[in-house]
């Protein structure tokens, strides 16, 4: 049976959530040769979270694979493939539907089965109970840091701000660029202004913090 290894780690919370990358697909590699599974692909997704479904198409190409060969999708826990429930069973039966079926490496079941079915599902609905509890405590950080300070300290900052050590400290460069495009905007109005800042060749805030443009 042909297997396609799906790993996955998100930039903000990989420290806490388990292993990297290579370790994932090293964990993936020997569970498929106890199983004697061949390991056809391994589908790689950086920096995407378990929450978000619809941003993930390595994801998609790994589920793809799955059904058109009647293979198995291997991931290293439950928590790689999905948090949501109702993400995670309606990937088990599209599979299902085609023959497919997903094993995790670090929990004993396969969905292969009625009985592996039914552990995943107790499974799933622990894993979103969970991650419904750590985002109410994340929230409520977040709420007592404004309260405290004014601001957030983590996730991203407003334009002309930075986070360092924990604290937001200004940017000068971006501080630059915003005064510039204010007085600017007065004068040409602000497509005005966009236009002849893009014709002087200076760098948006978006530019500034290394952000690069998804293609449509």
């Amino acid at each position: 049976m042909n297997a396609y290894a799906y790993t996955r780690v998100s930039t903000t919370r990989q420290a806490d959530e388990g292993l990297s990358l290579p370790e994932q697909a090293d964990r993936i590699k020997a569970h498929c040769h106890r199983k004697g599974w061949k390991l056809a692909r391994t589908f790689v997704e950086r920096g995407a979270s378990a929450t978000r479904l619809a941003r993930r198409p390595q994801l998609e190409r790994a589920i793809e694979a799955a059904c058109a060969s009647s293979g198995v999708l291997v991931f290293f826990d439950l928590t790689r493939l999905a948090r949501n429930l109702g993400d995670a069973v309606a990937i088990e039966r599209r599979l299902r539907d085609a023959g497919a079926h997903f094993a995790a490496v670090n929990e004993p079941w396969e969905t292969a089965t009625p009985t592996g079915r039914l552990l995943f599902h107790f499974l799933a609905a622990i894993a979103e109970w969970d991650s419904g509890i750590k985002g109410e405590k994340i929230a409520a950080s977040n709420r007592r840091t404004v309260e405290e300070l004014g601001h957030r300290t983590n996730g991203p900052q407003p334009a002309g701000y930075r986070l360092k050590s924990g604290k937001r400290v200004a940017c000068p460069r971006e501080l630059e660029v915003i005064e510039m495009a204010r007085n600017l905007a007065q004068i040409e109005g602000f497509a005005g202004a966009a236009k002849m800042l893009c014709e002087q060749g200076i760098p948006t805030i978006a530019s500034l913090r290394g952000y690069k443009r998804k293609s449509c």
